[in-house]
């Protein structure tokens, strides 16, 4: 009788994990996406449209330069971030929990799994966000440690404790993301300063969060320290 009783509840149980997975009988376009038949898409809403639903392809699906391989995990959204994958990892090696792309397969922002150096710039992981340029340039970052670019040294514009460091900001007037920004060029636009610093023959305090123009030598404005 036990056995009979367990193997009705192992029944059941494939049930409810399956009765919102829906498989493609033919194939689907969304958002300019061919979902082949046979992809399955679980409908977490339980809407009839295949957005805000978890997919997995049945074949690989290439975006320019974007491959999401087979089965890889994905959304897709009726916006600017319209795919999302979960697990991505770029061409430079660097580890995503879950990246998101626009139409074009550009990457628009990733929450990694480890700190990491882009472009000479290292970034905190965590649970902030990057966010890019078209062009895969990094656009907003939380910085990992005090940095020196063209000169002048920028901290990190939030408060988190790993071992014996502690990093200190107002996390909670900015959320995940910081205060320091990117032109596409790489030049500062904006970002808080890690020192008293003199630029054009003005004073800055430690502390202050500074805009620049692309030039990277005119200051736009300078907030009070915190």
């Amino acid at each position: 009788m036990r056995k009979i009783f367990m193997m009705l509840w192992c029944c059941m149980m494939c049930f409810y994990c399956y009765a919102d997975m829906e498989i493609l009988e033919e194939d689907v376009v969304v958002n300019g996406i061919t979902l082949t038949a046979g992809t399955k898409i679980d409908k977490v809403s339980g809407e009839s449209d295949y957005y805000d639903q978890a997919i997995y392809p049945q074949e690989d699906i290439v975006i320019n330069d974007l491959l999401i391989p087979k089965g890889q995990p994905m959304y897709l959204y009726d916006g600017e971030q319209a795919i999302c994958i979960l697990d991505y990892v770029d061409k430079k090696g660097i580890k995503f929990k879950s990246a998101c792309f626009n139409k074009d397969g550009k990457i628009v922002s990733g929450n990694m799994f480890e700190d990491a150096s882009i472009d000479g710039i290292r970034y905190y992981a965590g649970s902030a966000t990057l966010y890019f340029y078209p062009s895969g340039k990094v656009s907003n970052g939380s910085l990992l440690e005090n940095t020196v670019i063209d000169g002048i040294e920028y901290s990190p514009d939030f408060t988190y404790t790993r071992g014996e460091r502690v990093f200190h900001g107002p996390m909670k007037d900015i959320g995940v993301t910081s205060y320091f920004r990117l032109y596409e060029s790489g030049k500062v636009k904006c970002g808080k300063l890690a020192k008293d610093t003199v630029i054009n023959g003005k004073a800055f305090r430690a502390g202050q969060r500074l805009d620049f123009d692309e030039q990277g030598g005119c200051v736009l404005s300078g907030n009070q320290p915190r």
